[in-house]
C-alpha cells in the first residue's frame, strides 16, 4: 500500500474483490491461482 501510495483498506478491498471474482476461497488459493495462470512468478 505504501509503495502505491494507497491505504491498506484499499488493498484489502481489491484483494477481496479479486478473490470473489476468481472463485478461490483463501489468500493462499489466490496465490496458487496467480502462479498457475502466469500472473505471479517465483
Amino acid at each position: 500500500a505504501e509503495m502505491l501510495n494507497i491505504s491498506l483498506n484499499t488493498v484489502l478491498t481489491h484483494r477481496k474483490n479479486i478473490i470473489r471474482k476468481t472463485g478461490v476461497k483463501t489468500v493462499s488459493g489466490l496465490t496458487f491461482y496467480c502462479l498457475r495462470n502466469g500472473l505471479l512468478t517465483m
